[in-house]
């Protein structure tokens, strides 16, 4: 128990620094090994990010690899309630870092992270994974426990994956939740950073609304918000982004080439049931190059039930492409 008193409880910070500060993040895991020996018992309960810096953990510079999984981080000991940081208020912090991977693919490994100003913030990381772990939300993936940024980067390294990786292992269930923050993912920085198989907006079963303000915000180049479609995984590929209420994407004049392929967008899991962002599914704003959709089934995206629009394109250049995907209907195509 790290910054709280020895109930977990109630905060103790640990001044004007973070609870854990790593130099050298190589070989580094924080958390549980998940070996099925004592795995909930390796769990920590960090709230000590105060002061200015209000970093709960901070891997700085000198990469990895390293893991941080099962952790209760900015919550007291129950993990449903919020410990207040003073400064920036980060959950995870990650400075100059590759190779970190943040949570994993079992419900032991899974980080609950809540109640920070940014849950996971990197800067200069490139090449770190963030999967299994529930941003903004409880231990029972419902009670919103909301950071005001699930993830944001400053300065953000390339190629940084927010849920599963696509590569055939273990990939149903490196999802993460992402929902009852204000904003769910804002990716400022950095590019060809990949979110893929995650609940953004609900909870974790997919079909109760735990809104974030907007679900995904893109603004740097290169972002694949869903299926590569490439054929291994592409189903596991799918973001459920409902229930926002803003918009589910947002995509900004930086956000050149994004892809948004075989996403469910304002409906629940199944594809079936609506439970719609505020705002529009899919907002473009300033965008050039953008792909929704694709021209296989798996890259088609779902998009209905919002209250804006479905896909919303404002002052955009002329080249994005928007194909196959189904606009108001259900995941068969034949209902409303």
């Amino acid at each position: 128990i790290i910054g709280l008193n020895a109930a977990g409880t109630a905060t103790l910070g640990n001044g004007n620094f973070s609870g854990v500060y790593v130099a050298d993040a190589s070989g580094t895991l924080i958390g549980t090994n998940a070996d099925g020996t004592s795995d909930i018992e390796e769990r920590n309960v960090i709230a000590g990010g105060f002061g200015n810096q209000g970093h709960d953990i901070q891997f700085q510079s000198n990469g990895g690899p390293a893991t941080i999984a099962g952790n209760y981080i900015g919550t007291d000991i129950t993990g449903f309630n919020m410990i207040a940081a003073g400064g920036n208020g980060t959950g995870i912090f990650l400075n100059g870092t590759a190779g970190v991977l943040i949570g994993g693919s079992t419900p032991v490994e899974r980080n609950i992270i809540g109640g920070r100003r940014q849950g996971v913030f990197f800067r200069v990381s490139g090449g770190n994974k963030v999967q299994g772990n529930y941003i903004g939300v409880g231990p029972d993936g419902v009670t919103a426990i909301p950071n005001e940024f699930g993830f944001q980067g400053n300065s953000v390294g390339n190629a940084n994956i927010f849920g599963t990786d696509g590569d055939g292992i273990n990939d149903a269930t490196e999802g993460n939740v992402i929902s009852g923050n204000t904003t769910g993912l804002d990716l400022n920085h950095g590019g060809n950073h990949r979110v893929a198989g995650n609940i953004i907006g609900l909870d974790a079963t997919g079909t109760i609304a735990v809104p974030n303000d907007v679900g995904v915000v893109v603004s740097v180049g290169g972002v694949q918000i869903g299926t590569n479609g490439d054929g291994t995984s592409d189903a596991f590929e799918r973001n459920i982004i409902s229930g926002n209420t803003s918009h589910g994407i947002q995509i900004d004049s930086g956000g050149t080439t994004a892809i948004v392929a075989g996403n469910y967008i304002g409906t629940a899991a199944n594809g079936l049931t609506a439970v719609g962002n505020a705002g529009d599914g899919i907002f473009l704003n300033g965008t050039i190059g953008a792909v929704i959709g694709g021209d296989i089934a798996d890259e088609r995206n779902v998009i209905s039930g919002n209250g804006g629009a479905g896909i919303s394109v404002d002052s955009s250049g002329n080249t994005n492409t928007i194909l196959d995907n189904f606009v108001g209907t259900n995941a068969s195509g034949a209902s409303a």
